[in-house]
């Protein structure tokens, strides 16, 4: 029976290589239709037909063959050549193959890691979290990822970053999990790098504002110590003529008494020393003053610390008043200290002030100082409401204050303890709510030689 008469039908392919074959064998092109009636001939032409149609598919196979063996190698160098550690895990979560780099940060080499638990070479703390992710990765659909760390045998452990993606099965059951691992270190560190340099940054910001602040508050202090410099200047000279009138008038009271023989009235006497020693009183305000707005000159020298407090003292008694009583336990030995003498007498007014403002009529502000091997130290201390405990880490920032509005600028222990940092020294506080406020200066006798490295703290009674 002929093809055409009983035999399949033939693919548009086949039919093509029929006429390829035919035209091979004898270079026709059109090939010949057999009937039931062909002659021997002519049916051994069209197995000859097929046998060099079988050749050509065969040569066609071949072909494909090895451009697929190609692309399988192609395949198979990028694999397992990749920078990027590539995993396929059964339905178990164990390694069913894994290229190079997979092997590399798993500490091992293909044929080992080969049936191994990828949770078996998380570290401990990641294996819970690891275990949800792969089931979270199983039971959805796309692509996921999360960091962990591994364990690698014989090496510190690596961060990576795991991204899985869920392959379907044929069955309908359980498909495998195709997982790639990227070495994150690098990344890690930068990324510490990085905010570690945000830190600095920050804390080189808060310096600058900080140096702002002081500028800004040093600008008024030059004010206010060019109108106190003025005051005193102007008060200077009229005291100078009263204070030697009062002399004058004194002497002449006693001549002419004498003259007259007439005994000097008590009461005459004891009204021209009062007013000389009101004079001289206001003498030493004025110099106090003066001293005070006294432009710095940025030389340091040696000054005794117990006349540092009293001038800071007599600067302050005006605004204090009698409302409050003043304790003073000074060393028996007053220190001597290397040291900018008008800057550490603004320290000391504005603890002095700040100890005022804090204490009720009828208070006590008590004055201490004493000396430490290399450190003198000056404690001011109030009977005033305490400091909150959640306020002490805080009232060095500039404009931190507890004061009402109007009556602060939280600028003043700011300014106190950048110089008393610039001095080598720290201010420490102790404070008890309802009990009172002490704060104590701790200076180096030689100076910022001796400077430590915090300038500020606590300590407890």
């Amino acid at each position: 029976m002929s093809r055409r008469q009983g035999g399949p039908s033939r693919k548009p392919g086949k039919a093509a290589l029929e006429r390829a074959a035919a035209a091979r064998l004898s270079g026709a092109a059109p090939t010949t239709v057999l009937t039931a009636s062909a002659s021997p001939g002519a049916l051994l032409h069209e197995l000859q037909v097929h046998q060099v149609e079988l050749e050509l598919q065969n040569e066609e196979l071949r072909r494909a063959q090895a451009a697929l063996e190609l692309a399988r190698d192609r395949y198979q160098q990028l694999y397992d050549l990749a920078p990027v550690g590539y995993l396929t895990l059964d339905d178990g979560y164990r390694i069913e193959d894994a290229n190079q780099a997979a092997a590399a940060l798993l500490g091992g080499d293909r044929v080992t890691l080969h049936g191994r638990r990828l949770l078996h070479l998380v570290a401990p703390a990641d294996q819970v979290r690891c275990s949800a992710f792969l089931a979270e990765v199983e039971g959805g659909d796309g692509t996921r990822g999360c960091e962990l760390l591994l364990c690698p045998a014989g090496r510190a452990p690596v961060p990576v970053e795991l991204t899985c993606s869920r392959m379907a099965s044929g069955d309908g059951g359980a498909g495998a999990v195709r997982c790639a691992l990227v070495d994150v270190t690098e990344r890690r560190r930068a990324q510490a790098e990085r905010e570690r340099r945000i830190v600095e940054l920050q804390e080189l910001n808060a310096r600058l504002e900080q140096a702002r602040l002081q500028l800004l508050q040093s600008d008024k202090l030059a004010a206010i110590g060019q109108l106190a410099a003025g005051v005193a200047h102007e008060l200077n000279n009229p005291l100078a003529y009263v204070k030697s009138n009062l002399f004058v008038v004194s002497e002449c009271v006693e001549d002419l008494l004498a003259a007259a023989r007439v005994p000097a009235p008590e009461d005459l006497r004891q009204s021209l020393v009062e007013a000389r020693e009101g004079v001289d009183r206001v003498a030493r305000v004025v110099a106090d003053l003066r001293a005070f707005a006294h432009a710095d000159t940025g030389h340091w020298e040696e000054a005794d610390l117990h006349e540092v407090v009293e001038r800071a003292l007599r600067i302050v008694m005006g605004a204090i008043g009698g409302k409050l009583r003043l304790e003073k336990a000074l060393a028996p030995e007053a220190p001597r200290l290397h040291c900018r003498p008008s800057q550490l007498e603004q320290v000391l007014v504005n603890l002095f002030v700040n100890a005022a403002q804090a204490v009720r009529a009828g208070g006590t502000i008590a004055v201490r100082t004493g000396q430490a091997e290399a450190q003198a130290w000056v404690e001011v201390e109030d009977s005033g409401p305490g400091i909150p405990q959640e306020h002490l880490g805080r009232i060095f920032e500039p404009f931190f204050t507890t004061k009402p509005v109007g009556e602060g600028t939280g600028l003043g222990l700011s300014l106190a303890h950048g110089i008393v940092k610039a001095h080598g020294g720290g201010i420490e506080v102790r404070s008890v709510v309802g009990a009172g406020t002490t704060f104590r200066v701790s200076l180096p006798l030689a100076g910022p030689v001796l400077a430590s490295d915090e300038g500020i703290g606590r300590y407890q009674a």
